[in-house]
Formats: C-alpha cells, structure tokens, sequence
C-alpha cells in the first residue's frame, strides 16, 4: 500500500506539472501492455415514477478471469452496497443492495458496480434483479430498472480503450477537451464523481496490468 501511493504521488506530481505548463503528455509514449486490464461498470437506472426504496439484485462470475472492484452510489440518494461471495473456485455472486428509506426522487440513478478482467473485457452472467419495491412497499416490474453497460476509460467514447483516451483526459484536465455526456461516467475511473488526476493515474495504471 506503501509503494502504490508513493508511486500515485509521483505519477500525481508528473501530471499536474505536464499540464500546468501545458506540455501534454504524447499518446505515443503511453503503452498499453498485454496483460492490461479492462472495466465494465454496470450502473443501475430507475424509470419515471417509480420512487425506488429497495433494490436487490445478484450476478455470478468467474473470481480467475474477472474481479468484482469498487461500487458506489448514484445520485439519487440512498446506500448502494455490494457484498462479493465465494461459491466455489470457479464461482463468485456479487449481491448488490440499493436502500433509500425516504426517496425524494421519483427516478434516478442508484448506483453502479465495476468488474475487471486482464487482456480482454470482463465476462460476467446477465444481472438478476430479485426484488424492487417503491417507497410505499409495492412490488414494482423489473422493467423499472435500466442496467447501462459502460467501459471504463473509454473517456470518447468509441468502444475501445487505448492511448487516445489517455490523451483526451489529460486534454481535458488542462481545459482543451470536453468530455461528452456519455463519457463522464467512464472517464471517473475511480468512481467518486469527480474527473480529476486520480483518474489519469489510474488509467495509466489499467495500462500496465495493475487496478486500485
């Protein structure tokens, strides 16, 4: 833990000081290896009237080819949490939980959950919403919820992760480049609603094999 943040602090300093003097770093020196990893961010929408209090839903997966990573909140309020199971050694469940005791807001974004594979996207079963329930206690149709698939750091949003994205977020931390609506969400790589140099060193860090 020691080592990763002075490496962080160190990579920090290097980027903030390209970008203060506006000297960017090129996408050509960026690399991408072969064992570099990839995200899907699985972000959890609910439909039009609906004032969602409770949401429970479960996906498997297989803990050696993919990781279940970080989760946080969305922007309606509430908790979102994931609790990561062992089944087997060739199975995992993730439980993902959104609770929000008072909803002020009838429709939203709840939440969303990242898995992370080595060399390739991550594989994971269709999620299995179990339970949604409104703020007065009614079973709702599963239909109210909108799963959004996304690739982390795929910052223009082309379906592919590389240098170029590397280079557009640095582009866009030094105020030269406007992130589309439909990538802001890749693009917070670390998920904690903000874009900033965290989310540049860690993109830097998804190249050479390593996440968090």
């Amino acid at each position: 833990m020691k080592c990763f943040k002075k490496l962080t602090a160190v990579l920090l300093t290097a980027i903030i000081s390209a970008v203060s003097v506006g000297n960017m770093v090129s996408a050509s020196a960026v690399e991408v290896s072969e064992n570099a990893v990839y995200a899907k961010r699985y972000c959890f929408y609910a439909s039009e009237n609906t004032y969602i209090a409770k949401l429970n839903a479960n996906v498997s997966y297989n803990p050696n080819l993919t990781k279940c990573t970080i989760d946080s909140v969305g922007d309606v309020g509430g908790t979102f949490k994931v609790n990561n199971i062992e089944i087997t050694d060739t199975q995992n469940m993730v439980y993902m939980n959104y609770t929000n005791s008072s909803p002020s807001k009838q429709f939203g974004y709840l939440g969303f959950v990242d898995f992370v594979s080595k060399s390739t996207y991550p594989s994971t079963n269709d999620i299995n919403i179990t339970s949604l329930k409104n703020d007065r206690g009614n079973e709702l149709a599963k239909s109210n919820i909108y799963i959004d698939v996304l690739n982390v750091g795929d910052v223009n949003c082309d379906g592919i992760v590389n240098e170029r994205d590397f280079e557009l977020l640095q582009k866009y931390l030094a105020g030269a480049y406007y992130i589309p609506e439909a990538g802001k969400l890749q693009s917070d790589i670390n998920g904690d609603g903000t874009i900033d140099m965290h989310d540049a060193v860690l993109l830097l860090r998804y190249f050479d094999g390593y996440y968090y």
